[in-house]
């Protein structure tokens, strides 16, 4: 079971696991989070049992390693974002930054010269598109 010997501890845990998981409430009238209102309400009283059936599901909710909690076993990434969909996004924003840095060198600097998407050539002195009726700009 999850031990917070006092609210900073909680805070410091929370930040990494509840407050960035789906099932904490969005706001203060939102369903509170299961998980951690059962170690609200019965890890006081279950702390020094062994074998007792909510300690052992407490236990499996919020596993304790050898100096800390561990992650929430029903932790779910709010919106669905992990932290490998945040170093991909990193990656990818850094590998972008790298080839328009590399393709601006190759075609002189001004970033339109010879740029092909598409197969088509950019053509920094054509005229614009009309616009589609009932397009507000």
């Amino acid at each position: 079971m999850g031990y917070f010997p006092n609210m900073t501890s909680w805070e410091c845990w929370a930040a990494d696991n509840c407050f960035r998981c789906s099932h904490w409430p969005k706001d203060d009238d939102g369903p509170a989070c299961p998980v951690e209102m059962a170690h609200n309400l019965y890890s006081y009283e279950l702390c020094n049992e062994d074998s007792h059936p909510g300690k052992v599901i407490l236990d499996m909710l919020i596993p304790t390693g050898k100096l800390h909690n561990k992650r929430c076993a029903m932790f779910s990434p709010r919106h669905g974002v992990t932290d490998k969909h945040l170093k991909d996004w990193t990656k990818y924003k850094a590998i972008m930054e790298e080839t328009a840095s590399a393709t601006e060198a190759r075609q002189g600097g001004d970033g339109l010269s010879g740029s092909v998407h598409d197969g088509a050539v950019a053509q920094p002195d054509a005229k614009p598109l009309s616009p589609l009726p009932g397009d507000p700009s």
